[in-house]
């Protein structure tokens, strides 16, 4: 890759550069209602977030793994080569981020914040229960919400990622048919 463009090893960064562009605001207005909904109901213990056992949650972590790299796979059919290197390319000066190659990493950031949530749910769901530690109730519930809105924000990443790969094809089916 030319030396004028970021080097973006580090997936957090790419998700810091391009925060604004991860997730529309539809979803992270419904992300934190239902959080909020899972505390108000927790409070009036209407459910019960302490009997949560993350062990449980391997197999959505690893299956959110697996769909998100189906879905990326999805994405690359939709775009063509030509198409990403010319998003790359494109004068970034007028991106509000003004970093090289703004547009290109622009539609990788969602996919990066999709891989990393379902990371972190793998290995928390393989690490926490190896702990023998017994924390207070409260952090117990806490880390519950914690990973429960984790697995409900990558979830609706996931429908993010799909619904954005279907309107994408659209647009090119569209493209390729004014071609014509």
């Amino acid at each position: 890759m030319n030396k004028k463009y970021n080097d973006y090893k580090n997936p957090f960064r790419l998700l810091w550069d391009f925060r604004s562009e991860l997730l529309p605001k539809y979803i992270v207005v419904l992300w934190l209602i239902i959080g909020v909904i899972l505390v108000i109901l927790s409070g009036f213990k209407l459910i019960n977030l302490s009997s949560l056992d993350i062990k449980e949650y391997v197999s959505i972590s690893v299956s959110g793994l697996n769909f998100a790299l189906i879905i990326t796979s999805a994405a690359l059919a939709v775009y063509n080569k030509d198409e990403l290197t010319l998003l790359l390319e494109l004068d970034f000066s007028k991106h509000k981020s003004r970093v090289p190659g703004a547009y290109f990493l622009e539609i990788l950031a969602p996919y990066a914040l999709t891989l990393i949530l379902f990371l972190i749910l793998g290995l928390s769901s393989v690490i926490l229960p190896l702990i023998t530690l017994t924390p207070p109730l409260i952090i117990r519930i806490i880390v519950n919400i914690i990973y429960i809105e984790i697995i409900i924000l990558g979830i609706l990443s996931l429908f993010n990622l799909a619904y954005t790969i279907l309107i994408e094809l659209y647009y090119k089916v569209q493209r390729d048919s004014n071609r014509r």
